[in-house]
């Protein structure tokens, strides 16, 4: 199992400190803060959730279990492989480049890779919203690779076309919206994140899957249902370009959904106006699912061990951001959706 996830946007604004342009929005309360503590004990539930504090900063809330030393316990900077969550930072290019003019979305994947199956008949819309009919076959690789060509070349040859144009979760859509934007903005898929998403959002803890050491990573507690060797986990995050390949703390991602609320990455209307008022409840655009409430949320999951979600709201800026390495995706999942319904004041 790889990933259930995201993805937003991006304007030309300038570079401007987060903190400094924002204005403030309420501290979670205490009593919010002890539930959600409280849900994580009572479920023995090693991980750890990231919420509005004061002054427009990150709250942390942990929970370690009995046994958590070390690289298993969980905490607001430990590096964590994000998977899904990942696949907002291609959305937020690949929004780039429409809202210059430099792509559209009717584009049909054949002008930039021909070779893929059924390219003459997919576009660059349904690649993002998960309609282009591929399917991903391998979920990781013999070997680790190292160039954007090689991870280019895997995506191309590793899916198949249904012909069927129905909703089908599929990395490889990602994978090669990534190679769009790299084509398009003529430098590699992690030089543009580094300029773009990691100096834009200000983020300290976000490193790209072949930039760590074993030592860095949040290790899962059940070595039974994960990768237990970073050789092992590498393999598997390669093969998702563009779609799951960086290792994210809890707490950068609260301030990189942070910046995305208060308008640094993308003109909010450019994502807003796509979403259906009269859809359904949550719309998948750009790699979030977007709710006509104004929330949004997503979900991401490495071999059922590392899993992780996001949930906000861009109208009021609260955002909460949960890590676990203990618990099973589903499990996770349920989790996460019991959490934000407290931190929401909807229970």
């Amino acid at each position: 199992m790889i990933s259930f996830l995201v993805g937003v946007l991006m304007s030309n604004a300038a570079v401007v400190p987060a903190q400094a342009a924002t204005k403030s929005v309420p501290a979670t309360d205490a009593a919010t803060v002890k539930r959600i503590k409280q849900t994580l004990a009572d479920e023995h539930v090693n991980g750890v959730v990231v919420v509005n504090g004061q002054h427009n900063q990150p709250e942390v809330i942990m929970n370690t279990v009995a046994g958590a030393q070390g690289n298993h316990k969980l905490t607001g900077n430990s590096l964590f492989p994000i998977a899904s969550l990942n696949k907002s930072f291609t959305g937020i290019g690949i929004q780039r480049l429409l809202n210059q003019g430099k792509l559209k979305r009717d584009a049909k994947l054949a002008k930039f890779f021909p070779q893929t199956p059924n390219a003459a008949n997919i576009t660059v819309d349904q690649l993002s919203k998960h309609t282009s009919d591929l399917q991903d076959i391998a979920q990781d690789s013999p070997k680790i690779m190292k160039s954007d060509r090689q991870r280019l070349n895997f995506a191309q040859h590793n899916v198949t076309a249904t012909g069927k144009y129905t909703w089908t979760y599929t990395n490889a859509n990602y994978a090669l919206l990534a190679g769009i934007l790299s084509r398009l903005t003529h430098e590699s898929y992690e030089d543009w994140v580094q300029t773009n998403i990691i100096k834009r959002a200000h983020l300290t803890h976000t490193k790209h899957y072949d930039e760590v050491n074993a030592n860095q990573i949040a290790w899962g507690m059940n070595a039974d249902n994960g990768p237990t060797t970073l050789d092992k986990l590498q393999k598997t995050m390669t093969v998702m370009y563009g779609a799951g390949d960086y290792f994210v703390s809890a707490a950068d991602y609260w301030k990189y959904v942070t910046a995305f609320n208060a308008g640094k990455l993308v003109k909010l209307d450019t994502v807003t106006k796509q979403i259906n008022p009269n859809g359904s409840e949550f719309q998948y655009i750009d790699g979030f699912y977007f709710s006509p409430t104004g929330k949004y949320c997503a979900y991401g999951s490495y071999s059922n061990v590392f899993n992780s979600a996001v949930f906000s709201n861009y109208h009021t800026k609260q955002s909460l951001v949960m890590y676990t390495n203990n618990i099973p995706y589903l499990q996770s999942k349920d989790l996460a959706n019991r959490l934000a319904a407290i931190y929401y004041h909807e229970q």
